[in-house]
């Protein structure tokens, strides 16, 4: 039996849909990028936000419209989990609908409950990258952030075991996989709930010490104030570990985060950075904002501004605040207008775009290294440590004859507000 699985979301979604083929090949069940050629459709769905929500809808009604007679159409993920009955009763043409968490299911419903598992199984990484890849270290998360609907989908935080986590690593490793990416809700909760001495620290150490080759542990989603001196100490006493910090702070001032759930101010975000950028050398920090929440006001917002060029923030990506069904979010009054949204978002970006073509062209005349994610005949394209897959920019590179997955000693020559070029020495 073949079945072809489209991911949508982020990158904690693509781990579960790794493991979901990883239980299908399991159950004798292989993946097929040919979709006309599976015996069943399976879409991952994402219901973060409207746009997501937009999206996996879309993709949904596009595979049910192309859905060939005797083929299933199988929905899970986090929209399925959300709106299951509203989906079915709209959608007659999807066979199933599961919510996150049951794989089990998904392969009881494909090819029944008494087929046994293989032992001799090769599961093939054929959603990843093939240099890096999503290693979850948490499901769910236990924060009670306004606007976020993660808690009511995903449930509370529950840390996977460290010889689960360390066995995945070790398989992404042997398939060629040379960049691992530790992602969780809220990472720096790893091992709170296990009791023990075992936490993040011990986590990535144990990580960046698997094999004795070249490889790069990313770890992402860190919450601000859980933040330490062991942590810090941790990244940058391990030159496998990135020294990279990816920090949703969400806002700057004390009235906007309170209305939001979430800890801290701008004086304790920014003895942050600089404890950051004075223990780890050479560190790169990326974080998100949200513009136009409730009660936003003009003054608040050029606050914000003024703290992001005083953090000078690498990388910083932002989005409009959209009301989320049943969060406490959606219940405040003072709504800001769509087009103030969008006028905010227009001018925060614009400001990090020139903090981050300052901080590149700093870069150039300086040697790196780089792992080659792309290579052909039109050129190389490359990522740096301080660049993390997708939400960063690349370093595009000539004299380069290195190929995929393959670390290479790379010098800057130009820059751009968010990509760099390069060359190989």
């Amino acid at each position: 039996m073949k079945i072809s699985l489209l991911s949508l979301g982020c990158l904690k979604n693509q781990a579960d849909s790794e493991s979901l083929l990883e239980l299908l090949a399991g159950r004798g069940i292989s993946h097929t990028e040919d979709q006309a050629a599976a015996d069943a459709l399976i879409v991952n769905t994402c219901g973060f936000i409207e746009d997501a929500k937009r999206e996996s809808i879309d993709a949904i009604l596009t595979l049910a419209a192309h859905k060939r007679k005797g083929q299933r159409l199988v929905v899970l993920g986090c929209l399925s989990k959300r709106y299951r009955d509203e989906l079915a009763a709209e959608m007659p043409e999807v066979d199933a609908f599961f919510g996150v968490g049951q794989a089990e299911d998904i392969a009881d419903l494909l090819v029944g409950a008494s087929k046994a598992k293989s032992e001799e199984v090769e599961t093939p990484l054929v959603l990843a990258s093939s240099t890096y890849a999503p290693l979850k270290a948490a499901e769910g998360c236990s924060r009670r952030c306004g606007f976020c609907v993660i808690p009511s989908i995903r449930g509370p935080y529950k840390s996977r075991a460290p010889e689960e986590v360390l066995r995945d690593a070790r398989v992404f490793l042997g398939k060629g996989i040379r960049e691992l990416l530790v992602v969780a809700q809220d990472l720096n909760s790893y091992g709170r709930d296990l009791g023990g001495q075992f936490r993040l620290p011990e986590l990535l150490q144990g990580l960046a010490t698997l094999e004795d080759t070249e490889y790069r542990v990313r770890p992402l989603y860190l919450y601000p104030t859980e933040v330490d001196g062991r942590l810090l100490d941790c990244i940058a006493g391990h030159k496998r570990i990135c020294s990279y910090f990816d920090i949703p702070l969400q806002h700057s001032e004390r009235r906007i985060l309170k209305a939001m759930g979430r800890v801290g101010d701008r004086d304790r975000y920014l003895e942050l950075i600089g404890s950051i950028r004075r223990d780890v050398p050479g560190a790169a920090i990326r974080t998100t904002m949200i513009v136009g929440f409730p009660g936003e006001s003009e003054e608040e917002f050029t606050a914000l501004l003024e703290f992001v060029e005083e953090a000078g923030f690498d990388h910083l990506g932002a989005f409009s605040y959209s009301d989320e069904e049943g969060t406490p979010a959606a219940e405040l009054d003072g709504k800001v207008p769509g087009e103030v949204k969008a006028r905010r978002l227009e001018e925060l970006m614009g400001i990090q775009a020139e903090i981050s073509r300052e901080h590149n062209e700093q870069l150039v005349g300086r040697e790196f290294r780089a792992l080659v994610d792309e290579s052909s005949k039109d050129g190389v394209i490359a990522r740096l440590e301080r660049q993390a897959p997708d939400v960063d920019g690349v370093i595009y590179l000539t004299g380069c004859d290195a190929g995929v997955g393959e670390f290479v000693d790379v010098e800057v020559t130009a820059a751009s507000d968010y990509d760099l070029e390069g060359l190989c020495p």
